[in-house]
C-alpha cells in the first residue's frame, strides 16, 4: 500500500515539473492567479478600484498623520487656549475657552489637545467660546478604524463607542480611531483607539469602545486648528 502511495506522488511530481517546463516559469503563477481568468471583466475592474481607492485613501491618511500623536503641518494650530473650570465636575460634554471672535475663532473649528481630538466650538462669544467634547451624548459622525480603514459611526456620551463595524474587516484593541467626514473634521485626526472589539454573534457588526489618551478634567490648554472646513453641517 505506501509502495503504492509514493509511485502515485513521484507521478504527480514528475507530471507537475513536465507541465512547468512545457508553459515555462509562469506556469505555477497562472494556477495561483487563474481564478481572476474565470471572473467576468466587470469583477476585476471593480476590485482593482476597490484595491486602487484603499492604497489612496491609506497614502492620504499618512500624509495627514506623519507620526502617532502629531499634526500634520498643513493642520498646525495657530491658537492656543486655556480652559476654564466648569460645574458640575462630572459633566464632560461642554467645555469653556478664554479665545473667543476677537481672537479670530469661528465656529466648527477643531479643537485638539497634544495632536488628539477634543471636539469643536459651537458658540463663539468677542472673549470665550464654548465648544462640544466628544462625550456629548447623541453626537455622531464617521470615522475609520484601523490599518483597513474600517468605516464606522462614532457615538459620543459617557462611554463613548464605534458601531456599525464590519465583520467583515480585521479590527482590534489598539487600532487608531481616526476622523472620515471633510464636511465635519479634516480627516485623518486621531480620536482614539480601540478598547476591546465587542459583538454579538448573530449581528453582522462589531462595536467598540473607545479608549482615550487623556483625561478630561486635567486638560488646562489645548489648541484651535485655524484650517478652514468646508461649508456643511
Amino acid at each position: 500500500m505506501k509502495q503504492k502511495i509514493i509511485k502515485s506522488l513521484i507521478i504527480a511530481f514528475a507530471v507537475l515539473v513536465i507541465l512547468s517546463m512545457v508553459f515555462g516559469g509562469n506556469f505555477f503563477f497562472k494556477i495561483k492567479t487563474g481564478f481572476l481568468e474565470n471572473k467576468e471583466p466587470s469583477e476585476i475592474f471593480s476590485i482593482k478600484q476597490e484595491n486602487l481607492f484603499l492604497k489612496g485613501e491609506i497614502l492620504r491618511l499618512e500624509k495627514l498623520i506623519p507620526k502617532s500623536g502629531e499634526i500634520s503641518p498643513s493642520l498646525k494650530s495657530e491658537l492656543e487656549a486655556y480652559v476654564y473650570a466648569s460645574y458640575p465636575f462630572s459633566d464632560k460634554s461642554r467645555l469653556t475657552i478664554n479665545k473667543g471672535s476677537q481672537d479670530s475663532v469661528e465656529e466648527k473649528s477643531p479643537i485638539v489637545f497634544q495632536g488628539v481630538l477634543l471636539g469643536q466650538i459651537f458658540e463663539v462669544f468677542p472673549e470665550y467660546s464654548s465648544f462640544r467634547t466628544l462625550f456629548e451624548p447623541g453626537w455622531e459622525f464617521p470615522v475609520y478604524i484601523g490599518k483597513e480603514l474600517a468605516r464606522g459611526l462614532y457615538k459620543g456620551g459617557l462611554e463613548p463607542k464605534v458601531e456599525l463595524i464590519s465583520k467583515k474587516l480585521q479590527i482590534e484593541a489598539g487600532d487608531l480611531i481616526l476622523t472620515a467626514d471633510p464636511k465635519l473634521f479634516p480627516p485623518g485626526l486621531i480620536i482614539g483607539k480601540v478598547s476591546r472589539v465587542e459583538g454579538e454573534e448573530s449581528s453582522p457588526f462589531w462595536s467598540a469602545p473607545v479608549a482615550f489618551s487623556y483625561n478630561l478634567n486635567e486638560i488646562r490648554k489645548v489648541n484651535i486648528l485655524s484650517l478652514p472646513l468646508p461649508t456643511g453641517r
